[in-house]
């Protein structure tokens, strides 16, 4: 009797055992979880603050040089003021675009001689600003020069 009382007593003991493990097991892993859950929001927090930050400055700086004269009539100094434009910023754009009010592509920096004259007026970016002659911030979409973009669209009109 003494024997079986011992055995119970230990079996009891490693079954009480496993089942605190278990618990603690549990809490520990849903800590861990809710910590890496506050840890991913601050850091989706901070890169959504750090994109809208980029575009903001981005559309700022655009916004300024769409007002230049070179820019706006595209005369012998535009080539110019688009590369310096272009190399100012080359960290985070692929190209600068000048637009007629008709959607074709006056000018493009880089050069990209097939892009010249191309019309993308019916891109959907481009109507709108046609439509409401306001800055537009596009979806993704394939640019003529070749690759996938997002256009900040400042409209120029005299």
């Amino acid at each position: 009797m003494k024997k079986l009382f011992a055995v119970l007593i230990f079996l009891s003991s490693i079954t009480i055992g496993i089942f605190l493990t278990l618990i603690l097991y549990q809490e520990f892993e849903r800590q861990t979880l809710e910590s890496q859950k506050e840890q991913q929001e601050i850091f989706l927090r901070q890169l959504s603050f750090s994109i809208e930050n980029y575009f903001t400055e981005m559309f700022h700086s655009l916004d300024y040089f769409s007002k230049k004269k070179d820019v706006i009539e595209i005369n012998n100094y535009s080539k110019d003021e688009f590369k310096n434009f272009f190399e100012a910023h080359e960290h985070g754009i692929r190209a600068i675009t000048r637009v007629s009010e008709n959607g074709k592509i006056i000018f493009t920096y880089p050069i990209v001689e097939s892009a010249i004259n191309a019309d993308i007026s019916k891109q959907q970016h481009n109507k709108e600003v046609l439509e409401n002659r306001k800055p537009v911030i596009s979806e993704v979409f394939t640019a003529v020069q070749g690759y996938k973009t997002i256009a900040i669209v400042c409209p120029i009109f005299n």
